[in-house]
This record gives structure tokens, C-alpha cells and sequence, in this order.
């Protein structure tokens, strides 16, 4: 309760009077819990007790607030005042400078011109499913402790992609990027009036596609290349169960983890 909304009035813990006073309030704490004799000094009772120093906790909680913020996209920061916890934020931990996928105000799409359909995973194992189409894909997302990565192949030519995606991507961002990079790819992109196909393991990117509200960016830009796509084609996202042997879904796993 005592660091509620720190990220508001951290600034003033930088003035001398300020901060004595909160030392003041640490020791008054820390000796009633303690019982320690009142000569015991001040950083030895923290030792004892695992306390963090009152002003670096006020900060530590400042700086977790903005960092929430700013991956929410929900406050603008500028270069004074209070606001410049971000600056601090930024210089000891580098990574919060990266853009964040959020977008700040979410959009709305209705009426997509493209098909998303999620067969069962009975119709796969009793192959009732058909890829009849002109063209197609099987996308596929990985992670592990060393790296991110996505990867797809074609279904016709056989094509394989794989794309690294260094640590910071998460499976979700790397599965939706593989589509993107699918819908992107020559052998879509030139084709007209033909029926294509793209089979995806993910089914929380195959319902971001299909939600009318869009909050992400990464999510945005794949449906505006999809909605292209399908002007002149007739275009269709499949869900393809992991990792039950299906071929072209085992090689694009497998391009990923290659990623």
C-alpha cells in the first residue's frame, strides 16, 4: 500500500529531506520487527531482515509500473517530471526500448473475405480433410530456451522457409508470423482466381484472425495481407492438429526448431 502509484510521485524520493524520512520510517520498522537494540545500524538490520532499501523498493515499483504501462500502450512518456522513469528503466534494462506489439487503439474488423475453419482432429486421423487447392501451406511456430523461430513449406513446389526470430518472440508471435510470411510468399502472391490453403497447428492465431477486435499489430498487418490475398483468390485457414503425423505439419515444425 505504501508504494501505491509510485510511478506518480517516485520523483520526489530524489530530495534529501524526502528520502531521510523514508530511512527514518525503514529503521522505525525494522527495529520493531527485529527487536533489536535502537544502536543497531540501519543497513545491518536490512541484511538481517532481507529488506530492499525503502528508496530503491519505491523505484523498483516505479519502474515495474511503467514497464506495464508502456507494454500496455496505455501512457505517453516524455523527457520530464516523472515520466522519466523511463529513461531509468531504459538504461538498466536495454530490451524495454523494442516497439511494442500493441497497438494503442484497438480496431475493428467485419465481413473478412477469407474462411477460417478448424476440422476436427478425427477428420485429420480419418483424412476426411481435402486439400484440393491450387496452392498451399503448413505453418508452424517454435521455442525454446536459445532462440524463437517460424517455418513453412509449400504444399505443391515443396518449398521450405525458415525464419529466425532471435529469443524475444513468443510461440503465438512466431506462428502468426509464419502465416504472414506465407500469405508474403511468391507463390501465393502471384497467383489469381485459385483456391489456396494455409494449415496452421495454432488455434489462438486462427481465432485472432477470425475476432473482429484487433489489438495487436502483428495480428493487424496479417489480416490486411490475407484480405489482399483473397480479393483475387479464394483463401482458407485450416486448423492441423501438432505433432500426429502429418507430414507437412512435421516439417514445419521442424523448420521452425531449424529456425
Amino acid at each position: 500500500m505504501f508504494c501505491y502509484v509510485a510511478v506518480t510521485w517516485w520523483s520526489q524520493t530524489t530530495y534529501k529531506t524526502v528520502g531521510k524520512k523514508l530511512q527514518r520510517l525503514q529503521r522505525l520498522a525494522s527495529l520493531y520487527i527485529s527487536g533489536a537494540v535502537r544502536t543497531t545500524p540501519t543497513a545491518a538490520l536490512e541484511i538481517v531482515l532481507v529488506i530492499t532499501p525503502l528508496l530503491v523498493y519505491v523505484k523498483q515499483e516505479a519502474m515495474a509500473a511503467c514497464n506495464r504501462l508502456k507494454s500496455g500502450a496505455q501512457r505517453v512518456f516524455t523527457n520530464c517530471g516523472h515520466t522519466l522513469i523511463y529513461l531509468h528503466l531504459s538504461d538498466i534494462i536495454p530490451i524495454s526500448r523494442m516497439r511494442c506489439d500493441k497497438i494503442t487503439t484497438f480496431t475493428c474488423i467485419f465481413g473478412n473475405n477469407y474462411v477460417v475453419k478448424t476440422p476436427s482432429r478425427e477428420e485429420w486421423e480419418n483424412n476426411t480433410v481435402r486439400l484440393y487447392d491450387n496452392a498451399g501451406c503448413f505453418t508452424d511456430g517454435s521455442r525454446s530456451l536459445s532462440h524463437t523461430g517460424a517455418g513453412f513449406i509449400t504444399i505443391l513446389k515443396e518449398n521450405k522457409f525458415f525464419l529466425p526470430l532471435k529469443t524475444l518472440s513468443s510461440v503465438y508471435q512466431a506462428e502468426m508470423y509464419a502465416t504472414l510470411q506465407c500469405t508474403k510468399s511468391d507463390d501465393f502472391r502471384r497467383r489469381h482466381n485459385n483456391s489456396l490453403a494455409i494449415c496452421t497447428d495454432s488455434q489462438a492465431a486462427l481465432k485472432a484472425l477470425s475476432c473482429a477486435k484487433v489489438t495487436s499489430s502483428l495480428v493487424l498487418e496479417t489480416m490486411a495481407a490475407l484480405r489482399v490475398l483473397a480479393i483475387f483468390n479464394s483463401v482458407r485457414l485450416l486448423w492441423v492438429p501438432g505433432h500426429t503425423g502429418i507430414p507437412g505439419n512435421e516439417i514445419a515444425d521442424r523448420l521452425a526448431k531449424q529456425a
